[in-house]
């Protein structure tokens, strides 16, 4: 078994000279002796080399300043004519204040942004589309499953990235090789974690981040602030991690909001923005001597890269403005790309089938653990619930109370799929968008196989609870109608889930979404027929009834249970059969089960195409 690289601190001494050029040794570094020769083959780029360049970028927005309705529009320009390249081997760094458009030109250079003007090009060719099939994205915030572990967030990643001609063996190589050389091997086996759940560092997570990305078999790497959140001596080590990617032929583009100046010592390019536009760029060792010839001397004592920032500035001890204007209209770019190699064809994505299991698995390694907890408590409930309603008889009185029943277990399948669904699918929205600009599976395919899984382990819950209660309660002991009571309230389970996927798609907030699906069920639980007869609710909201699939799974249940001549109840001394009161009881839409069984489902279908293109709107968007 490999060992795993160990984090080592640094140790390393400069000269008298802050500017000077310090070479660090990544070997004692980062413990790449104990990398063995099949993980640096692996990680060997040259043949697959990527020179990215950029012509006359330009991107801006439409602002409205005023009263909302005394309104005025204007033009904020975020880019203008934005111009360079970013070369293999070399670590490329974007330096600017906030406001710079630092991270705008990289979201528009890795196909994230769409709107804006210019050319894209790679190894010579013009990109009409996004780089997600030819780059890695590693975003400012770690974004995971966070009861997946380390191990299993690599081996999703690979088992969709990397060509269906490796094996299994072959694919398990490739995570074991990012797990020795991120040093990540002793928490292989911890979950991801999140604010809540604890699991792994921040340290740890960044380079999960990395780790995952590189897994794309991607020769060129975007990093939006990596550092972010991170210790200064994390934050080195991550630098040194980028630097040791870029020799080994990677293209690595980051951008950096206020790096140290040990950290600046790794950088082979610098781009310098300010004001939407490039005011420096060229090799990192060329800029102190270049801002020298502009009448800038950088004091011996700076960190280079606070000077650089402090000569943009809007302000910079009052001199800000005429500062940045000379530097801005003195711009020139100090070095030029060596010719392009071509560019490589990438494997095309994994089959349907093939996407469809490994999203299952992933869903079901995610979901099994709340779905275990879930049913425990449900027992508890049904424990509680057959003392509440054991054998109930045939009085008028123990009609109303199975009625009660009845309520209460499609409440159970409705709400609790509609709630879950809300409370599963919210957090793994950002991690579906990265995903998804990625191009390693269909957005269909995602939404199909954790609907399907998360019904499979949800399922046992309300099943297990409907079929002890059923009996317990002595409801209608024909086993035809017991099971098309199953089916009614499974067909519940899944219009609620499609209901949630609708909210969840169109309310992102964590917060916010739930109180969403709260409302829906109050007003379902209201108009649903059982606590008010529909004909006594005021007629300019007695419509509310049709746009909940709680009415119908009301109806198709008691209808079910009453309809039935064999049965009768004990109503004043005489005999009545239970399909008499069906009527007098009853307000219903349909009196057959199959119709308000259609009705169900086209709720379920509706609301989960609704939630589909809703979430591919916005996630395009």
């Amino acid at each position: 078994m490999a060992r795993e690289v160990e984090m080592k601190p640094l140790n390393i001494s400069k000269g008298d000279d802050p500017n000077e050029k310090v070479d660090v040794d990544f070997q004692a570094l980062l413990g790449e002796e104990e990398v063995s020769a099949r993980w640096k083959d692996h990680f060997h780029r040259g043949e697959e080399s990527v020179l990215l360049e950029f012509k006359d970028i330009c991107f801006s927005v439409e602002t409205k300043t005023g009263l909302p309705f005394r309104s005025k529009k204007s033009t904020k320009v975020i880019l203008d004519h934005c111009s360079g390249f970013a070369a293999p081997g070399q670590l490329t760094v974007l330096l600017g204040p906030s406001g710079a458009g630092k991270t705008s030109l990289l979201h528009a250079l890795a196909g994230h942004n769409q709107n804006f003007t210019g050319d894209v090009l790679v190894n010579g060719e013009v990109v009409k589309s996004s780089l997600s099939r030819h780059s890695a994205f590693v975003l400012q915030d770690d974004i995971f499953m966070p009861f997946l572990t380390c191990r299993h967030t690599l081996e999703f990643k690979a088992n969709l990235a990397l060509p269906m001609s490796l094996s299994a063996e072959e694919k398990k190589e490739r995570v074991d090789s990012l797990l020795v050389l991120f040093g990540l091997l002793k928490c292989a086996g911890s979950p991801v974690g999140n604010e809540i759940f604890r699991g792994l560092s921040g340290g740890e997570k960044k380079r999960l981040n990395i780790a995952v990305e590189l897994l794309g078999a991607s020769s060129l790497i975007f990093l939006d602030e990596p550092t972010t959140g991170l210790d200064s001596s994390t934050s080195i080590q991550l630098i040194c991690m980028l630097k040791l990617l870029a020799k080994r032929g990677f293209t690595v583009v980051t951008t950096l909001h206020q790096p140290s100046s040990l950290m600046y010592q790794q950088f082979d390019r610098i781009i310098l923005m300010a004001e939407g536009r490039i005011a420096f760029q060229g090799p990192c060792e060329q800029i102190v001597p270049y801002f020298a010839d502009l009448g800038m001397d950088c004091p011996v004592t700076y960190n280079p890269a606070d000077f650089l920032l402090m000569s943009v500035q809007q302000e910079t001890f009052g001199r800000g403005t005429e500062t940045r204007k000379l530097i801005l209209d003195n711009y020139k770019q100090l070095d030029s790309p060596l010719p392009p190699p071509p560019l490589k064809k990438k494997h095309d994505a994994a089959p349907v089938w093939y996407q469809l299991l490994i999203l299952g698995v992933r869903a079901a390694r995610s979901g099994l653990r709340i779905a275990v907890v879930h049913f425990m408590v449900f027992m508890g409930v049904a424990a509680l619930a057959s003392i509440v309603w054991f054998r109930r008889g045939y009085d008028l009185s123990d009609l109303s109370d199975r009625m009660g029943l009845i309520f209460f277990l499609q409440l159970q399948f409705f709400v609790f799929a509609m709630m879950g669904t809300i409370n599963s699918y919210i957090p793994e929205r950002m991690v579906v968008k990265k995903e998804f600009r990625g191009q390693f599976y269909n957005l269909f395919h995602y939404f199909t196989s954790k609907s399907a899984v998360e019904f499979l382990l949800d399922i046992p819950t309300p099943l297990g609870l409907s079929s002890i209660l059923y009996w317990v309660a002595n409801l209608n002991p024909d086993p035809v109608r017991f099971l098309l009571f199953i089916v009614i309230l499974l067909s519940g389970y899944v219009a609620g889930q499609s209901i949630g996927l609708a909210i969840a798609a169109l309310v992102p907030n964590p917060r916010v979404a739930p109180l969403f699906g709260l409302l829906y069920f109050f007003m379902s639980g209201i108009m649903g027929g059982f606590f008010v007869r529909p004909s006594r609710v005021p007629v300019f909201i007695r419509w509310l009834q049709y746009t909940t699939p709680l009415r119908y799974i009301f109806d198709a249940t008691i209808v079910n249970e009453f309809d039935d001549d064999s049965i009768t109840y004990n109503v004043d001394g005489k005999e009545v059969k239970s399909s008499e009161l069906l009527d007098s009881l009853f307000e219903l839409v349909f009196h057959n089960v199959w119709h308000s069984l259609l009705v169900i489902w086209a709720f379920a279908i509706g609301f989960r195409i609704f939630a589909l293109i809703v979430l591919r709107l916005l996630i395009n968007h």
